[in-house]
């Protein structure tokens, strides 16, 4: 009997032992902490920091089954002093952002960087996930003087050497305009078709956001585009990297008139504290064909009915100089939440009424409460367009 409850206990003991192993040490994978629960141990992130004028950026690589990541920041001046600051939590997600850009620096100062990947311990799953251990990765800040312009910036990248840095920067010789194609691989030079697209495409920098305005004129009525900062898509942003940067990304909708178009890309610091922005005229201009000569026709949306749940769109019909009618494909309906101007296509179908009136109608959700849109019609083959296109407000109401 009692080496029967010797060993029994001697069993346990190995069990709690067993059951007690560091979740984080390197190179566990499962640990069984009991008949019923599982606990996985996160692998340690890979970090990396660099310092670019203005700001560092820290990244680091996907670790499997994740539930978010947490950095933190020390800083001081080698190893004698370092204060502690969380500089964010990272939810987790397929695909998502695997980065971190600091703007709080200074210049001189050293950070080091640590990233853990989040686990679940504490819960009721059977199946748990450790924290992993922190990886880290050491920079030293990089803060030029906060007249500096976003293009000089250049001139402070760490082992910048004159001429080189400076090959990379945004000028007006060096922007590459296209209209309707965009080259979807560099190296071999091969082009896919975009219609309603003007396209910017350079080498950037990772510490600027860079942001592209079309001018019709001498007017900005026609294509505002945001800000599209450099590297937001990607999980690590690769210094002097090509970008593009194109007009669909404005509104959704691209080139919506004829006529000449002047492009400007727009550069400025990630670090907002550097207020100087550069504009680079790109020298080449485009020009859009004109289909007619008249602007899109008037049009005037309507309910169907007391239903509200069909709009019907009432439109006159185009015609060419020798009166033949403007195909009704080239009818492009467009709408937006008012005042957002990101334009989504509008799916209609098109029928003729007794005045000879093209109608166009949309099967919609009734909406409980008022929401009001903006209609646009854009007149085009795809490569001609109108003169000017067409915008009208409409509520939606409650039935």
């Amino acid at each position: 009997m009692t080496k029967k409850l010797l060993g029994l206990l001697v069993a346990a003991m190995a069990v709690i032992s067993f059951g007690c192993t560091d979740p984080t040490a390197s190179g566990a994978q499962l640990q069984f902490s009991g008949a019923d629960d599982t606990v996985i141990s996160l692998a340690t992130p890979s970090v990396r920091a660099i310092a670019y004028p203005g700001y560092n950026l820290v990244t680091w690589d996907p670790v499997p089954n994740n539930y978010g990541y947490e950095v933190y920041r020390y800083e001081g001046n080698g190893n004698t002093y370092w204060t502690d600051k969380k500089l964010s939590d990272v939810e987790s997600n397929s695909g998502g952002k695997l980065y971190y850009e600091d703007t709080d620096v200074q210049n001189g100062v050293t950070y080091r960087y640590t990233v853990m990947a989040r686990g679940t311990l504490g819960g009721s799953r059977a199946i748990e996930v450790a924290d992993s251990a922190v990886g880290s990765a050491t920079c030293v800040g990089i803060m030029p003087p906060l007249n500096t312009s976003a293009l000089e910036l250049a001139a402070y990248e760490g082992g910048y050497k004159e001429g080189v840095d400076k090959e990379m920067t945004v000028t007006e010789e060096k922007l590459k305009l296209t209209r309707d194609e965009i080259e979807s691989n560099i190296d071999d030079g091969e082009t896919s078709a975009d219609l309603g697209r003007i396209a910017v495409r350079f080498n950037a920098k990772a510490y600027l956001d860079y942001s592209m305005t079309a001018v019709k004129g001498n007017c900005y009525d026609i294509t505002k585009i945001w800000d599209k900062a450099f590297g937001k898509e990607y999980d690590t942003v690769v210094n002097n990297s090509y970008l593009t940067l194109n007009n669909l990304d404005g509104d959704g909708v691209g080139i919506k008139e004829s006529g000449e178009y002047t492009v400007w890309v727009k550069a400025a610091a990630k670090n907002k504290h550097y207020i100087k922005a550069d504009y680079v005229q790109v020298i080449k201009k485009v020009t859009v064909p004109e289909l007619v000569t008249q602007e899109a026709p008037s049009f005037t949306p309507t309910f169907k009915d007391a239903n509200k749940d069909v709009v019907k769109i009432s439109c006159t019909k185009l015609a060419y100089e020798n009166e033949e009618l403007v195909d009704k494909s080239y009818y492009k309906f467009y709408k937006a939440e008012y005042n957002t101007k990101k334009y989504e296509p509008v799916t209609v179908v098109v029928k003729e009424d007794e005045a000879g009136k093209y109608i166009w109608e949309e099967s919609i959700t009734p909406v409980p409460d008022p929401i009001k849109y903006e209609y646009l019609l854009v007149v085009t083959d795809g490569t001609r367009y109108c003169k000017k296109a067409t915008a009208v407000e409409f509520e939606y109401t409650a039935p």
